[in-house]
């Protein structure tokens, strides 16, 4: 069997709040919602410019607190698939759409309550807020394998030169 991988990582803007609906049968919770992206390029004339791309995102059976964070402008950390969905147009031709399937989404731009308890994942991973590393509980130290991810307050361990891995 070949190897396949369909994965994607997003992060970026919200273009407008996401939009909810259920399935015919209202057994599913639809979520969609448009992200945009930008990378800088430099073009032929050697000035920078930015290149923005706009991606469909949908997730289904989020939860209550994350329908009401997912609002324009937001900024959010998405994880999952790409899928291309066929439909038929009222004309008769047939369309396609590429969207992302969310399978994890995060807020990127943390809001704190009042109790200092804000949720930090919003979908998927069950990972939530850690205020030793200043990210989710599951950044990379969590499995022992790397360095937590230097929070606000303080300063990453300065190295010698000869202790440089390269």
């Amino acid at each position: 069997m070949a190897l396949s991988l369909n994965k994607v990582f997003l992060i970026g803007h919200l273009g407008k709040d996401a939009e909810t609906r259920f399935s015919s049968d209202n057994s599913i919770q639809i979520t969609s919602f448009t992200m945009a992206t930008s990378r800088s390029t430099r073009g032929k004339d050697g000035n920078w410019a930015n290149e923005t791309t706009w991606h469909n995102i949908v997730g289904f059976n989020l939860q209550d607190w994350v329908l009401q964070s997912l609002k324009k402008g937001t900024r959010a950390y998405v994880e999952g698939r790409i899928q291309i969905r066929e439909f038929d147009r009222q004309d008769g031709t047939k369309g396609r759409v590429f969207e992302v399937i969310a399978e994890r989404i995060q807020l990127v731009d943390k809001k704190s309550d009042s109790d200092g308890s804000s949720p930090f994942e919003a979908y998927g991973g069950g990972d939530t807020a850690d205020s030793s590393t200043g990210g989710p509980s599951g950044y990379p130290d969590s499995e022992g394998g790397g360095e937590a991810a230097p929070s606000g307050g303080k300063k990453p361990k300065s190295r010698e030169k000869d202790d440089l891995p390269f």
